[in-house]
């Protein structure tokens, strides 16, 4: 398959998803959790990632700052990898006002169409990652 015939794949993927994402975006908008605090996010995200075939894991350590962190994981033994972070929380008296909701949208929807456009040779990875403390793993 050429690169513009994953593209194009890529992009039917998203297409064939808008509704389900916009809904997802949607419910993180009408939920703002602060940070640290997206126990709701993190419930759908984790929800919308089982659904479309990822493996996920929902507080990645003991440290209490990372509870409402999550990774999910689709073909984690391949060769190659690619990785989406998404952030989903939202600010005080603002809620989703950072766009947070869209970020994770957009991630989501990147990783799993990335991962059924090029699931024989690409592993893809979700991380969620409370944006108060910018963790990377």
């Amino acid at each position: 398959m050429t690169l513009q015939e994953r593209e194009a794949q890529a992009c039917a993927i998203i297409d064939n998803m808008a509704r389900e994402l916009r809904k997802l975006s949607l419910y993180l908008h009408d939920n703002p959790e602060l940070g640290l605090e997206e126990h709701k996010a993190v419930k759908v995200i984790n929800q919308f990632l089982e659904t479309h075939n990822f493996t996920s894991q929902v507080g990645l350590t003991d440290f209490p700052e990372l509870q409402t962190a999550l990774r999910g994981d689709y073909n984690s033994t391949a060769q190659h990898k690619i990785a989406f972070l998404g952030e989903y929380d939202a600010l005080p008296e603002l809620g989703h006002g950072c766009g947070h909701n869209l970020i994770a949208m957009m991630s989501l929807g990147a990783a799993i169409a990335f991962s059924q456009s090029a699931p024989e040779t690409w592993g893809t990875t979700f991380f969620g990652c409370p944006a108060e403390g910018n963790y990377w793993w």
